[in-house]
């Protein structure tokens, strides 16, 4: 693989009134029309949260009178391939070493409890 190779990645889910602040440093947009009772197009597919930042207490206050509470986004996530490996590598550093010898134990006495619960020796 070279490094300028990207991994790209939709996400999607709905979210709360509450964590709309949250998502406005995000590349995050509303995945569809958000529509009131009567018609109306309260905020359109596609807008993009951070838009939003200047008006999220007008907005929420509007949607929570037409008894809405959530609503869907999607977040375009693309790492390359360098930025992986850098936080693959970060991660690494902080994971402490474990010791063979006490893995093998630890693995041996855990098979050996199994054991004897699926044996019925104990509860």
């Amino acid at each position: 693989m070279s490094s300028q190779e990207r991994f790209d990645r939709v996400i999607s889910r709905r979210i709360t009134l509450e964590q709309l602040q949250e998502y406005t440093s995000t590349p995050a947009r509303v995945a569809e029309d958000v529509i009131a009772p009567n018609g109306a197009a309260l905020i359109l597919r596609g807008t993009e949260l951070s838009h939003m930042g200047p008006y999220l207490g007008v907005l929420e206050k509007k949607l929570r009178q037409w008894d809405i509470f959530s609503i869907p986004i999607t977040i375009q996530n693309i790492l390359d391939l360098t930025v992986l490996e850098d936080m693959l590598k970060a991660a690494r550093e902080r994971i402490p070493s474990i010791d063979s010898q006490l893995a093998d134990e630890t693995v041996k006495q855990v098979k050996n409890v199994y054991g004897r619960i699926s044996e019925g020796v104990c509860d």
